[in-house]
């Protein structure tokens, strides 16, 4: 498979005016022949995003018992289900997103909902954020589908150990 086309660029990176470094880059256009992880999964299928809604609450419960091995499945179908009750009753059919290789769930982002009043806004706390080892490079798409919503206030509240 011959490669369709090749460009080189130069990055300069400065910390300050005496310390620069030049990177070469090289983007070559691939054939959709090429376009394949070391999974045999194509790039377009790595980068699938979907919405978890009701019927998806057991591959969530999965793939978060994987991700955060120190909860139980049960913590995990209780905190769903709850999650999905409140976000149902605030109008949210969605509890967040899976990142999927092909129809696989490889990559979780849970979003927690509420209108707010006062301000007039959507509030959205993300939370349990977890992509499976081998498709971490794709990891951000999960954040930015979580952030999508530019009118809406985002908060980080879960705790964690320091």
């Amino acid at each position: 498979m011959a490669n369709v086309a090749a460009s080189v660029h130069v990055l300069v990176i400065c910390r300050s005016s005496l310390n620069c470094k030049k990177v070469r880059l090289r983007f070559q256009k691939v054939s959709s022949l090429e376009r394949f992880d070391r999974n045999g999964f194509s790039i377009e299928e790595m980068l699938k995003l979907c919405a978890i809604d009701e019927a998806r609450l057991e591959a969530a419960e999965t793939l978060l018992s994987k991700g955060f091995p120190s909860r139980s499945r049960a913590f995990w179908r209780k905190g769903l289900r709850r999650l999905a009750d409140q976000n149902r009753a605030a109008g949210q059919p969605s509890v967040g997103f899976f990142l999927l290789a092909g129809e696989t769930p490889v990559g979780i982002l849970l979003t927690i909902s509420r209108w707010d009043a006062q301000t007039g806004r959507r509030i959205v706390n993300l939370s349990s954020w977890y992509v499976e080892e081998n498709h971490r490079w794709s990891a951000t798409r999960l954040i930015m589908a979580g952030l999508a919503d530019k009118e809406a206030i985002y908060t980080d509240l879960t705790p964690s150990p320091a």
